[in-house]
């Protein structure tokens, strides 16, 4: 009979430390995904420089899970941009999505995992938009966070 009520308490001792664990995992990813949810059109968004030419960025659309990055080149003064010169910046852009999930991950196990599932689940995207300095468009690039081969390498890890 004493068995019966250690083996009872033994799994639902089990079972809150599991659920309890689920919880806090899925609050997690809800966090994450509230805070791509209510970016504003407007903020100034983080990129690696185009250098050496001054950029602006700024998230031009939010339409979760769907974003769109305006990136002005304030210091580019020519009109006619050079090929070398889109070459390196489209180089630069293809990147940036990527680049991206590499910051943090000297954090929690659990909160990196949580923001892989959310980028995988929801099928994060990211369009670049490039404008030279008198707001003519020149490139455009989107990109499946999923898809980026930094994801496979963390989604291996974690």
């Amino acid at each position: 009979m004493n068995i019966k009520f250690v083996v009872i308490g033994l799994l639902i001792i089990g079972g809150l430390i599991f659920f309890n664990d689920r919880h806090y995992k899925s609050e997690l990813e809800d966090q994450f995904r509230q805070a791509g949810q209510s970016a504003k059109v407007g903020t100034r968004v983080e990129v690696s420089s185009l250098s050496p030419y001054n950029d602006r960025a700024e998230l031009l659309k939010n339409e979760y899970p769907h974003m769109t990055v305006s990136i002005t080149l304030e210091d580019f003064g020519q009109s006619v941009i050079p090929d070398k010169v889109k070459d390196e910046i489209k180089q630069t852009v293809q990147k940036l999505a990527c680049n991206n999930l590499t910051t943090g991950t000297k954090d929690d196990a659990d909160l990196i995992k949580s923001r892989l599932n959310v980028l995988e689940e929801d099928g994060i995207t990211w369009t670049y938009i490039v404008y030279n300095h008198q707001g003519e468009k020149f490139y455009e690039h989107t990109q499946v966070v999923k898809d980026c081969s930094e994801f496979m390498k963390l989604r291996e890890i974690y």
